[in-house]
């Protein structure tokens, strides 16, 4: 089997540039994934990393033989900023699909994807480098920030201290959905301290924005987060009145994903009864549910909405370009040959010139929950990601058609 990547710049309608390449680009990903369906993996027991970083679980199992839908290998999606619902294989006492908020991705996020870095591809690569998202946008310096909730703290959260499984509030943060992906170099949460509760861990997390079992810290040995940063929490204010916003250098900056949900919390691990930190939050936030508080205590964690800590995001952004829809076409078979296309259209509506360094592919990968009020989980894996070397330049108004063609000829 081997697939063709076409690139094809069009300007009013005509194609002015064309380029072939042979892909070389199928990860880990697009295994995995025929993995937990060909071998029917239930649910909870094949771990993968999404394109967020995080590792989630993922199957192929559904509710009832009776209705065994699943979006498993999703990979044809509506345009980038309209939603797509995905199900999850979960399902009601009626046999119908259980329909939430963790179900539905922005359509730029399933299909083709471009973005910015063209570092050579890798089987292990679980997302492109630095990816477009869908928009008219510009660049966003670094440094900037990007999102918060800064004003309104009204109350103090929880004592937080002690690790996984020690019956206290270990972790606490936002949770937050972002509106374009950026990428993340460093964040603020407005603490302070109770006695020396000594090195305090800041860790960001791909989650979901309803429980499902699996807590946000490392010390349990099932999973890690995405980045963590440790400082010291002795040097924390040491009242509530004089809490200030306390910043978390990430190592290396992240990519952040629209429409996916990340928590950023905050851990004291050698404190204890004495020696804790506490978080200011909102408690009267206009309910919106790009934000919640996400808190973990013994091997769980819980999100409440119209309520959150006071945060700040800093980093950068490249500048956006409009996905369109992402179709599968042209099924062909000749025994023993055959093909099918993906293709997608990215159009340049913003003010500068963008220069297409990467693409690859997004397909979905489902977890299942038991029937009740979490229905169940979906998240983009990368299947595919190519460099493109030299990078193509899309002056505004033009447009960049990406088709892959993989096919199998004897």
């Amino acid at each position: 089997m081997k697939t063709l990547l076409t690139l094809d710049l069009i300007e009013n309608g005509k194609i002015i540039k064309t380029r072939r390449q042979w892909s070389k680009s199928w990860t880990l990903g697009i295994m995995q994934l025929l993995y937990i369906h060909h071998a029917q993996v239930q649910a909870g027991l094949y771990p993968a990393i999404a394109v967020d970083g995080q590792t989630h679980w993922i199957d192929a199992q559904v509710y009832s033989t009776g209705f065994p839908y699943k979006g498993t290998f999703k990979l044809d999606s509506v345009s980038g900023k309209g939603g797509l619902f995905i199900p999850a294989g979960s399902g009601s006492n009626y046999g119908n699909n259980l329909i939430t908020p963790d179900q539905y991705l922005p359509g730029q996020l399933i299909g083709i994807q471009v973005g910015l870095d063209n570092t050579p591809a890798a089987p292990t690569d679980f997302a492109l480098k630095q990816r477009l998202s869908s928009g008219i946008g510009p660049a966003i310096t670094p440094g900037t920030m990007l999102d918060n909730v800064s004003s309104g703290d009204n109350n103090d959260s929880v004592q937080i201290y002690g690790v996984w499984g020690n019956g206290t509030i270990t972790a606490l943060g936002p949770g937050v959905m972002p509106i374009r992906g950026y990428r993340l170099s460093s964040f603020k949460l407005k603490l302070w301290r109770t006695g020396s509760p000594g090195n305090i861990v800041g860790k960001v997390w791909g989650f979901t924005s309803s429980p499902y079992y699996y807590n946000l810290d490392s010390g349990n040995g099932v999973f890690n987060p995405i980045a963590s940063v440790t400082i010291d929490g002795n040097s924390l204010p040491t009242n509530s009145g004089a809490a200030a916003l306390i910043e978390f250098v990430l190592p290396a900056a992240i990519e952040l994903n629209p429409g996916m949900f990340y928590a950023f919390t905050v851990s004291a691990p050698n404190g204890n009864s004495s020696n804790y930190i506490q978080a200011r939050y909102n408690t009267n936030y206009t309910l919106n549910y790009r934000y919640c508080y996400a808190m973990e205590y013994y091997s769980s964690y819980n999100t409440s909405f119209g309520q959150v800590p006071i945060f700040q995001l800093f980093g950068s952004a490249g500048p956006e370009v409009e996905y369109s829809g992402c179709e599968i076409f042209g099924y062909t078979v000749v025994n023993p040959n055959a093909s099918f296309n993906v293709r997608r259209l990215f159009t340049n509506n913003g003010g500068s010139s963008l220069s297409i360094a990467e693409a690859g592919m997004y397909m979905a990968g489902c977890k299942y929950t038991s029937t009740g009020s979490y229905s169940g989980h979906v998240w983009p894996y990368c299947v595919a990601r190519d460099a493109i070397d030299p990078a193509i330049d899309i002056n505004p108004g033009q447009v960049l058609q990406i088709t892959y063609t993989p096919q199998i000829t004897v």
